[in-house]
């Protein structure tokens, strides 16, 4: 049983060196509700040359209120290569599917993705992801209680509702 999951996703911000376009562009995306087991993540490119995505992954217990604790970024997927050559167009607008068996490490009760965005060619003034859809385990009460029955799991799809892939 599959159910869509609503995520926040914050604005690009596209960094500046001296007032000039560094070619890098981060966007956060938190997990609205409980963490979440990262099944895989899919996206379609915009101009983007590659992409870094960690994850904000609860390692502490449930008990320990969140606000007392800073939570640091896990590196899922490092320099992931979109556009071969940055300059030409091939792989500008490609959909893209990354599966956990492909994570460095386990996207498990994932709170939030950071999406890190690089494009060193001066051709594309504007790049990002468009799209963004990822598919979760579901976290049971028999998965919480440590019991590791497969057949209890279910998936969620967590769809991108952000200002760039609505198209008005």
């Amino acid at each position: 049983m599959t159910s869509a999951v609503k995520l926040l996703e914050k604005a690009p911000v596209m960094m500046r060196v001296g007032g000039v376009g560094s070619g890098c562009a981060v966007v956060d995306v938190v997990v609205q509700g409980s963490p979440v087991r990262l099944k895989e993540i899919t996206f379609r490119n915009c101009y983007t040359a590659s992409v870094t995505i960690k994850a904000r992954i609860r390692e502490i217990p449930a008990n320990v209120p969140l606000s007392t604790v800073v939570i640091p970024y896990k590196t899922l997927v490092k320099d992931y290569i979109l556009m071969a050559k940055p300059h030409c167009e091939q792989g500008s607008q490609i959909f893209v599917r990354i599966q956990s068996d492909e994570f460095l490490c386990e996207a498990r009760d994932v709170m939030a993705l950071r999406f890190i965005l690089r494009q060193p060619s001066h051709c594309w003034v504007n790049f990002g992801l468009c799209d963004i859809n990822c598919v979760m385990d579901e976290q049971t009460e028999v998965e919480q209680n440590e019991v590791h029955d497969k057949s209890v799991r279910s998936s969620h799809h967590v769809t991108c509702v952000c200002s760039m892939c609505i198209i008005e």
